[in-house]
C-alpha cells in the first residue's frame, strides 16, 4: 500500500513540476521575444539641440503622422489651411519703432 502511494505521489509530483518548468519556460521565451518598448519618441529626444517647439511641426509631420493627428487633433493639411487663414492676422510686422524679428 505504502509503495503504491509512493507512486502516486512522485507521478503527481511529476506532473506538478512539468507543468511549472513549462510555464517557466514560456516565461523566458516570452521575456526573450518581448517586443521592444518605445520610452521616448525620437523627435522628443532632439528637444534638447532644437529646443521645446523649434520645427517640431515639421518633426511630426515628416516622423509621426499618428502622434501629429494625435497631438494637433487635426491633419496636416487642415493645420496649413487654417494657419494660412489666419497667418495675415498673427504675423509679425515691422513698426516705426523696430523690423519685426525673422523667423
Amino acid at each position: 500500500m505504502n509503495a503504491q502511494r509512493s507512486r502516486q505521489i512522485r507521478a503527481i509530483l511529476r506532473k506538478i513540476l512539468t507543468v511549472v518548468v513549462e510555464q517557466i519556460e514560456d516565461d523566458i521565451l516570452f521575456e526573450i521575444n518581448k517586443p521592444i518598448r518605445i520610452w521616448e519618441r525620437q523627435w522628443i529626444s532632439r528637444r534638447s539641440m532644437l529646443g521645446g517647439s523649434s520645427l517640431l511641426l515639421k518633426e511630426l509631420a515628416i516622423e509621426d503622422l499618428k502622434e501629429y493627428r494625435d497631438s494637433m487633433r487635426m491633419t496636416e493639411e487642415s493645420f496649413n489651411w487654417l494657419l494660412n487663414k489666419v497667418r495675415p492676422a498673427i504675423e509679425k510686422n515691422d513698426t516705426h519703432m523696430r523690423s519685426a524679428i525673422p523667423t
